[in-house]
């Protein structure tokens, strides 16, 4: 048995009415900053079909929309043959297209059939992804679903392997941070770099690393978050992530004009708008020039301080 719980039981937890989300709000104080990752990251499925492709969502794609009719007919195919590990395997697939035509409330009963018959037959592999998948549909849904959500990613965690302990890392700590949830989403930051690190993926690292910053933000511990965007921002350099060093320099670019270190704000908003502009990335570039032409507009402030952090080391 994989589960230390009865698979009734974890089904029965996830099928469960959402709770309330008046009280979760993410923090206001990084409305104006750029996460490293837009949305929770997703495991790869084991190379049991060949699975539809994910896609940037989009809930007008007709390509999406037809192969949605192909695997209704096919999980109903399955259905009325009794080959149940086919229907599941069918019912994965759909949920994958239902995700890319942004409908996760309805690729959510899908997963969860997989899950249910992947349980049945003691399939780690499936099982582990299927608990991914959820995690991630959970917490698209929104804080409503937190608990749900959080149940799946360490359920995740628990049965993946290191990378897989940080994408659960990753997305536990984004749910979180989302919330205000601060000690809960530095604890999950931290062990995500820590598996990144075991992992020894410098890619990895810098998303880790760059929501510990935001982190550390959220929670006004400024120094700390210009120290873990500085690093951010050098293995964006390395793995020669345009887009990476464009959000660490708008980031940097903030957190330097709210300590008063108009000079060095300066120079990471002129960096970050001239990445921005060579790779077209309109977002960041429009951010930095507006934050640029009203930091200018205010009278000079000076204040420099250097502090020097260990950042694999509970710095947050």
């Amino acid at each position: 048995m994989i589960l230390n719980e009865a698979p009734e039981n974890i089904l029965e937890s996830l099928r469960s009415d959402p709770g309330d989300d008046s009280e979760y709000q993410p923090p206001h104080e990084l409305k104006k900053y750029s996460y490293p990752i837009a949305i929770p990251l997703r495991a790869d499925p084991p190379i049991l079909m060949n699975w539809p492709e994910r896609i940037i969502p989009d809930s007008t794609n007709q390509e999406q929309t037809a192969l949605l009719c192909d695997y209704e007919m096919l999980v109903n195919a399955n259905s009325r043959a009794g080959k149940d590990r086919q229907e599941a395997l069918a019912h994965f697939a759909l949920g994958i297209v239902l995700d890319n035509l942004e409908k996760p409330e309805k690729s959510i009963p899908h997963y969860l059939r997989f899950l249910e018959v992947m349980m049945d037959e003691n399939d780690r592999d499936c099982v582990t992804v299927a608990f991914n998948v959820l995690g991630v549909d959970f917490q698209l849904l929104g804080p409503a679903y937190l608990k749900h959500s959080v149940y799946c990613h360490k359920k995740y965690s628990d049965l993946a392997d290191e990378e897989g302990k940080f994408l659960s890392g990753v997305n536990t700590g984004l749910l979180y941070l989302n919330c205000s949830m601060l000690p809960q989403a530095k604890n999950s930051f931290q062990a995500a770099l820590k598996h990144a690190i075991e992992t020894q993926s410098n890619h990895a690292q810098a998303i880790a690393i760059a929501f510990q910053a935001l982190v550390s933000i959220a929670a006004n511990k400024l120094r700390v978050a210009k120290v873990c965007l500085e690093r951010y921002l050098q293995l964006a350099v390395s793995l020669r992530d345009a887009v990476a060093q464009a959000k660490a320099s708008l980031n940097l670019g903030h957190v330097c004009w709210e300590e008063g270190d108009t000079e060095m704000s300066e120079k990471y908003y002129l960096q970050a708008i001239r990445a921005a502009n060579f790779f077209g990335i309109g977002d960041i570039e429009k951010n930095a020039n507006v934050c640029l032409g009203m930091m200018r507009s205010q009278k000079p402030r000076k204040s420099k301080t250097t502090i020097s952090v260990d950042i694999t080391n509970n710095v947050l």
